[in-house]
């Protein structure tokens, strides 16, 4: 889990509560139960309850407290509250919590298809549909569903990193044009113009959905899994381009039975639903390769990012501040 989900996960779970700017407030319902074992387990050792008030603790503090923390120390009771509230049994019910039970099971599933694995794997492995092995995952009937919502919010996640490497191209064309002033459009202009021909290895791939066709699962797996490379800005869009065309393809592949799950619209409110980008790359498919380059840099990159800085100054009102 990313850290930064720690935050609404914990509220999700009923664990904390926030005020309407979102601040942390306090103790949930499910939180003030683990709180009270917390103060059971932990109250008689020495600085208990002045701990968030000390600016410094003594490393013999440290120590005492070090054996009542270790994982492999958690009470029996901590873990039974622990699985009622993920799993959501009585006496802590929440819809959720079947749904989480699934989750689980699938990730078993997953883990059972192969001996060594890491979460890049499991990432790329639900975006693709498949099992760990590599092979066309058959899913049974309680987990299908299960199974087709992770394989949006994974590919969501993908394309989430297409941007990613598409702005860090954009901001190393930037610094390497040494040209304080220059306008950021003319800049992307330039490099789609250049990225074209490195996409389309000098003509040979004309269109998306040829592009797709050479998307190996090797060389798509390894673009996954490195991150933003260590290469010139060209390279890195060339990157970006081929992942989001093989995005492209496994959306087609399942864009009936996508489109009809409600993770197919998380992000919708900010044009990064897969419903979203699913009408983008459909258009693109067949089209000048070109294209598709532009979209991303100058419509996914570019004018996402103006934007976003417009509603942050409007989320700010830098406006009664001027």
């Amino acid at each position: 889990m990313e850290p930064a989900l720690y935050g609404p996960s914990v509220e999700r779970l009923g664990l904390v509560t926030r005020n309407v700017r979102g601040t942390l407030t306090g103790c949930g319902p499910y939180g003030k139960t683990l709180a009270s074992q917390m103060d059971r387990k932990l109250s008689g050792h020495p600085l208990y309850g002045k701990m968030p008030r000390l600016r410094r603790i003594p490393r013999r503090t440290v120590g005492a407290w070090t054996s009542a923390l270790f994982l492999d120390n958690v009470p029996q009771h901590e873990c039974d509250t622990l699985r009622r509230l993920l799993f959501a049994i009585e006496p802590l019910p929440d819809p959720a919590g079947e749904q989480r039970g699934f989750s689980l099971l699938l990730l078993l599933e997953l883990a059972a298809s192969t001996d060594a694995f890491d979460a890049d794997d499991v990432e790329f492995a639900l975006a693709a549909g498949e099992d760990l092995a590599g092979t066309q995952a058959a899913w049974d009937d309680r987990l299908r569903e299960t199974a087709l919502s992770w394989r949006i919010l994974s590919l969501l996640n993908i394309l989430r990193y297409v941007s990613e490497l598409s702005v860090y191209a954009l901001r190393q064309r930037i610094d390497d044009a040494g040209a304080p002033g220059t306008p950021a459009q003319a800049i992307a202009e330039k490099l789609a113009v250049a990225s074209s021909g490195v996409v389309g290895a000098a003509g040979e791939v004309k269109t998306v959905r040829a592009l797709a066709g050479r998307a190996t699962r090797g060389r798509m797996r390894r673009i996954w899994a490195t991150k933003i490379a260590e290469q010139t800005a060209e390279p890195n869009l060339a990157d970006a381009v081929v992942l989001a065309a093989w995005a492209s393809r496994e959306i087609g592949r399942g864009a009936d039975h996508m489109r009809a799950n409600h993770c197919a619209q998380r992000g919708g409110d900010i044009g990064c639903s897969l419903a979203d980008y699913a009408k983008d790359l459909d258009a693109l498919r067949d089209g000048p390769l070109g294209d598709a380059v532009r979209w991303l840099v100058l419509d996914q990159t570019l004018a996402r990012h103006y934007g976003t800085a417009a509603a942050k100054i409007r989320e700010r009102d830098t406006n009664r501040i001027l």
